[in-house]
């Protein structure tokens, strides 16, 4: 799915650092309208977990996770957000590699 990040206040502050956001139904009325439309079309299940992924300083891409509409447990949120740092790190030094 691609969406832009333009004029979308949330999806920018998720791309301008590393972070990881968690859907649930105890945020849901603070953040679900606050997501662009057409992702919230293409998004059918809930809870969900989003991770920016940044590499040198710039934005990359916003990974999506669920769990098939069963609620996420903390492990899972951690290993996302882990996921997430570490990918970013990863395309870090692959991209200083040749420098």
């Amino acid at each position: 799915l691609r969406i832009s990040a333009q004029g979308n206040a949330l999806i920018e502050q998720l791309l301008r650092k590393p972070a990881c956001l968690k859907l649930d139904a105890d945020n849901r009325a603070r953040y679900w309208l606050l997501l662009p439309e057409a992702f919230r079309t293409a998004v059918r299940s809930e809870p969900f977990l989003l991770s920016s992924i940044i590499a040198h300083g710039r934005p990359v891409t916003l990974l999506f996770a669920d769990n098939a509409g069963r609620p996420l447990r903390d492990e899972q949120h951690r290993l996302f957000r882990q996921l997430g740092v570490q990918l970013s790190q990863c395309l870090e030094q692959m991209g200083s590699s040749g420098r």
